[in-house]
């Protein structure tokens, strides 16, 4: 935690009162911190640390711009103004072998925008960049560029049209009212700062579009996000910290698709869930997706002891 705080600082040098330099961290307002970080389910395993667990505060505290200054024994640490953003991604397994609800109740993963994505082919010999795309997104960085600096220079302030007001008023009561209805609070809590990407992505499609004001079809684009992100963050809450047998029936499953159309031995597909799965709970799941008919046993028909199954079929 203290290491990323680094990132909003620079080192520098100051003399005491006997002429002595010696070197000390002082902060950027103001700096933009990008976070990229391969595997989400490497960072969720260090926030459980107990020596890291000031990672998820200090997380939330960067993603809402408010200054940082946490106690430290060697060298002093002040945060102000950052603009922080993570990059991330991980497997759905992963995801629920790693995910703790405190990482939801505690604010962090609401700040999270979640996308779903399916593996394509690799691909061995990947053509060569497009220069020209490359060029084009350079031209249109420029414009934007440009043309955030002209509404700084008129005061910065981006507000939305009275028809955009109006149009959001209506919705954010909607929203406000999903997000209380919500069957967990887990869910409640993953759905309540919805709003809040929503509002924030139209503010960045009006950029885009070059308007100086927030516009219908900048908040409707961000709309059509917003329904989407609702969605991903259901799933997330629902599959990975559903009810026991259900968690489990998710992460059989996610054994046997890799296997798709094979017939996988029983005995072999306990034992790589071993250590994360109880026997009783496995043999549960096993016996419920069967009578579901989202799996096929073999012997047929049998739902007490099959000694195979595989992925139905149907």
């Amino acid at each position: 935690a203290e290491g990323l705080l680094e990132r909003f600082m620079v080192e520098g040098t100051e003399t005491d009162s006997k002429g002595k330099e010696t070197t000390k961290l002082k902060p950027v307002p103001g700096r933009r911190v990008l976070h990229v970080e391969e595997e989400l389910g490497y960072f969720l395993t260090k926030s459980h640390n107990k020596s890291t667990t000031n990672l998820r505060e200090n997380i939330c505290e960067l993603w809402d711009g408010v200054d940082v200054s946490p106690p430290t024994r060697q060298r002093s640490l002040r945060v102000v103004q950052p603009f922080y953003s993570m990059l991330t991604m991980t497997t759905p397994e992963t995801l629920s072998a790693r995910l703790e609800e405190d990482d939801i109740l505690s604010g962090m993963f609401t700040r999270f925008l979640f996308y779903q994505g399916t593996l394509r082919t690799p691909i061995a010999w990947p053509d060569a960049p497009n220069t020209q795309e490359v060029r084009s997104i350079v031209d249109e960085l420029s414009q934007l560029s440009a043309h955030v600096q002209v509404v700084s220079r008129n005061g910065g302030l981006i507000e939305p049209s009275p028809a955009t007001k109006s149009v959001w008023e209506e919705i954010y009561l909607n929203l406000k009212e999903n997000s209380r209805k919500a069957a967990t609070s887990a869910l409640g809590t993953m759905l309540r700062r919805i709003d809040s990407h929503i509002i924030k992505t139209s503010l960045v499609f009006a950029m885009l579009s070059g308007h100086s004001q927030i516009e219908e079809d900048d908040l409707g684009r961000a709309l059509a996000l917003g329904g989407y992100w609702a969605k991903t963050a259901t799933q997330v809450v629902g599959v990975e910290l559903g009810e026991g047998p259900r968690k489990v029936e998710y992460k059989l499953l996610s054994v046997l698709e890799q296997n798709l159309g094979m017939w996988v031995r029983v005995r072999e597909l306990h034992h790589k869930l071993s250590g994360r799965v109880k026997a009783p709970d496995f043999h549960a799941a096993l016996k419920a997706l069967i009578k579901l008919g989202r799996l096929e046993p073999f012997p047929e028909g049998e739902v007490e002891h099959p000694k195979w199954v595989r992925v139905s079929r149907e």
